[in-house]
């Protein structure tokens, strides 16, 4: 019986994820590379966030 590549996928992603958790500092607070990635995620919008400007950007255009 073969594993499915879904299965696979899934736990190479699990052991990926476990892998950065570990590698992380043990005080984000005090890391540089934190307070850099902080900032970059502070000021850089989202997924969500552009799906829902454009989003609304579509829905008053076609709003006649």
């Amino acid at each position: 019986m073969s594993v499915p590549t879904s299965y696979i996928v899934l736990g190479g992603s699990v052991a990926v994820m476990l892998y950065f958790i570990n590698q992380r500092p043990t005080d984000p607070k005090e890391s540089e590379a934190f307070k850099k990635g902080y900032a970059a995620g502070f000021f850089t919008p989202g997924p969500f966030t552009v799906l829902g400007i454009l989003g609304a950007g579509y829905y008053i255009s076609q709003r006649k």
